[in-house]
């Protein structure tokens, strides 16, 4: 496969990927366990190479950490609605999309500075 230094793609293509992926996002398609880059492109109908270069030159980031960011947005959502109230934090964790448990707890606190239950503890 071709590599990312290959080709650019201008900051007007960039803008609309943002704005299209920003949208397609409020549909939550990242707390289905199997979400993955194939699935993003499918539905988009952007290639799978644009994203991956729009997460790298655009975000500064990867799909992995932007997938797991919304889930994490997503876990506390449910935590912050009350919803939580009567979960354990497994269920959140699937809820959210998560398959498995470190994984949960890793980005959670990459992303929030506390681990879940800190969190839940506030």
């Amino acid at each position: 496969s071709k590599s990312v230094k290959d080709f650019e793609i201008s900051i007007e293509k960039l803008e609309l990927i943002d704005s299209k992926l920003k949208e397609y996002a409020l549909t939550n398609p990242y707390i289905n366990p199997d979400f993955n880059l194939t699935i993003m492109s499918n539905d988009t109908n952007i290639p799978k190479h644009h994203i991956s270069y729009f997460f790298k030159m655009y975000l500064k980031s990867d799909f992995i950490e932007w997938k797991n960011k919304a889930r994490v947005e997503f876990a506390i959502s449910i935590i912050n609605s009350g919803e939580a109230e009567n979960l354990t934090l497994d269920a959140i964790s699937k809820k959210a999309g998560f398959v498995s448990r470190s994984t949960f707890i890793n980005a959670f606190k990459s992303h929030t500075g506390k681990t879940p239950s800190e969190y839940y503890q506030l």
